[in-house]
């Protein structure tokens, strides 16, 4: 049996880990196997958008390298500033190794399931049949949203606009080059949500 404990997301507001403290994870580094990190659910149907925007996901990260005393190293600048680390970042002086090792037991939230959003409020969670479904009937065009690194599209029933979050490979392969970048390893949410190409990825 292997315990692994789920830390929570940085909030839209606070901008930093509230909830779980270095201290916290001092105490819980010996009984623990992995710590799972959120990076997933920024929005919700009262505050409709992307599911994990990928600058959010980089500030998710940023606070648990904090945790683990890597504020002022190479891997925290580059993974807030710059996206992807480069190796020599990584493995720069002593603190970066020590910081590979540590990363080693954090896995990256990654979502295999999306959002079908009512705008300006409404909708929730879909699964991958449910988006197969959709795009089946709408036949919509899928738009990249480049500001939060994610595809979308919108249909319309009933009078209502919907807009459709979901993963797509592209997607997928910027949210899983960044936990890799880190020496992170990555957690699915959940398995059985996606498209069965997601797995080409992993």
């Amino acid at each position: 049996m292997q315990l692994i404990f789920v830390i929570p997301p940085v909030s839209r507001q606070a901008q930093e880990l509230r909830d779980f403290t270095a201290a916290d994870m001092a105490y819980l580094k010996d009984a623990v196997d992995a710590y799972s990190l959120m990076t997933y659910d920024f929005s919700n149907s009262y505050n409709p958008g992307p599911t994990a925007p990928l600058s959010w996901m980089r500030t998710c990260i940023q606070s648990v390298i904090s945790l683990i005393g890597g504020n002022d190293n190479p891997i925290a600048d580059n993974v807030l500033k710059l996206g992807p680390v480069s190796n020599q970042a990584r493995h720069q002086g002593s603190l970066g190794r020590k910081m590979d090792n540590n990363m080693s037991k954090i896995l990256v939230g990654i979502n295999f399931y999306g959002n079908d959003f009512v705008l300006p409020q409404g909708g929730g969670p879909i699964l991958g049949h449910e988006y197969l479904s959709l795009l089946s009937s709408y036949k919509p065009k899928l738009s990249w949203d480049g500001f939060n690194d994610e595809h979308y599209f919108d249909y319309t029933v009933a009078q209502e606009l919907h807009r459709v979050f979901y993963p797509s490979l592209k997607s997928l392969s910027l949210r899983l080059e960044e936990a890799k970048s880190c020496g992170a390893g990555v957690s699915i949410w959940e398995i059985g949500q996606g498209l069965e190409y997601f797995f080409d990825l992993l």
